[in-house]
C-alpha cells in the first residue's frame, strides 16, 4: 500500500515524522507541504528548517511496523 509522509528537517537533518497518510491524494499533501513552507520565517528557513514531501509504501516497512495499516 502507498502512503504519503510529511517530513520535518531542522538545521539540514531529518528531525521526525510530522503525518503519515493514505487518505488524502498525493496533490492534496504536497500542496499542504508547500503550505507549511510558505509559513515559515526566512529566520527559520535560514536555520535549515524546511518540509518534505515523502511517498513510501509499506513493503518497505519493517515487519513489525505493518500491522499499524491492516
Amino acid at each position: 500500500m502507498q502512503y504519503y509522509e510529511i517530513h520535518r528537517y531542522d538545521n539540514g537533518s531529518f528531525h521526525y515524522v510530522v503525518t503519515r497518510t493514505n487518505k488524502y491524494s498525493e496533490a492534496k499533501v504536497r500542496e499542504d507541504v508547500n503550505k507549511m513552507n510558505r509559513m515559515l520565517t526566512d529566520v527559520v528557513r535560514a536555520n535549515g528548517t524546511w518540509y518534505e514531501f515523502i511517498v513510501g509504501t509499506t513493503d518497505d516497512e519493517p515487519k513489525h511496523l505493518k500491522h499499524k495499516w491492516r
